[in-house]
């Protein structure tokens, strides 16, 4: 079994971030975890730096929306998923040429074809992975062209790509305030599309087939696919053409404000994740409720100031 490496670095990016969140989560939320919360004014002086207290107030909601947007986004990106499977059905079995085809490249019960019109092909799946083309592109092209479009699509099949891209795409929503790993997903994708590509091309004319079919699909803008590794991945296709007609193709450089923008992210990130912040309960004639402050023998002398949050 072939091994992705890609799927081994966005793996590591996913769970140092999500280290991050989570550990955020556990000491600024605590209120999740008990049925009540005292919230001290003197851990809003701390996380306010020192400034007006209405600046701790600010932080403290504005990592309250963001985890709670990032929640959103997270089951959105899963009903998406889940809505798009739904989708792939019914199957046909297709023409008795494109069966042989099948065959011929050892993609028995490994490719589905979907009675629909739009002319794509695409991998998903992410435990058993499985190669999807329509009717819509068995018409638009030849045997040959289809041919070179299955053995792009084997490619993805056999370097787990999909799994790979759902990591990414996971790793994309839930850290939206970091755009260096957007242009990072990007490059990757790119590249996965760039190898695919010389994958399928066996022969010469292979290569103008696969530059025939790009220009075809070029023409058709499809909705964008959740966790998918597709032929007309339509931000790929410009460059991919490029590739084959041995034109230059410039690397995608990450900008000086996302490069800027990601760091001061990754700094205040660390900050929140490593400050010393921990929860006490104040005794039994508050009912053992907590108190959210830091960690010091005077911190319940000094929450006079209080919010309560009720659950």
């Amino acid at each position: 079994m072939k091994i992705n490496k890609y799927l081994f670095v966005f793996s590591f990016l996913f769970t140092f971030l999500i280290s991050g969140y989570l550990l955020i989560l556990f000491r600024f939320f605590p209120v999740f975890f008990h049925h009540a919360l005292y919230y001290c004014r003197e851990m809003v002086k701390n996380i306010s730096f020192g400034s007006s207290p209405l600046v701790g107030d600010f932080i403290f909601i504005f990592l309250s929306l963001l985890i709670l947007h990032t929640a959103i986004k997270l089951l959105i990106s899963f009903f998406k998923i889940y809505r798009f499977s739904r989708t792939l059905s019914p199957l046909v079995t297709g023409n008795k040429r494109t069966r042989r085809l099948i065959k011929d490249l050892g993609l028995e019960n490994k490719v589905m074809i979907l009675p629909k019109n739009a002319p794509t092909a695409f991998c998903f799946g992410f435990l058993n992975p499985r190669i999807f083309i329509t009717t819509g592109i068995i018409r638009l092209v030849s045997l040959k062209e289809l041919a070179v479009i299955l053995r792009h699509e084997k490619y993805h099949l056999e370097n787990k790509d999909t799994a790979t891209l759902l990591l990414a795409d996971l790793t994309q929503c839930l850290f939206p305030f970091f755009p260096l790993v957007s242009d990072l997903i990007g490059n990757y994708r790119l590249n996965r599309e760039l190898e695919a590509d010389r994958q399928a091309i066996r022969q010469k004319n292979d290569q103008y087939c696969l530059s025939d079919v790009l220009k075809k699909l070029i023409t058709y803008k499809p909705a964008p696919l959740p966790a998918v590794a597709g032929l007309n991945a339509y931000e790929t296709l410009e460059a991919r053409i490029k590739a084959l007609l041995n034109l230059k193709v410039p690397a995608k450089k990450p900008s000086l404000k996302n490069l800027l923008q990601t760091f001061f992210t990754l700094i205040i990130f660390l900050v929140f994740a490593l400050s010393s912040v921990s929860t006490a309960e104040t005794g039994p004639e508050n009912g053992g409720h907590k108190s959210f402050c830091r960690p010091n023998t005077e911190c319940h002398h000094s929450c006079s100031g209080l919010y309560i949050l009720p659950l």
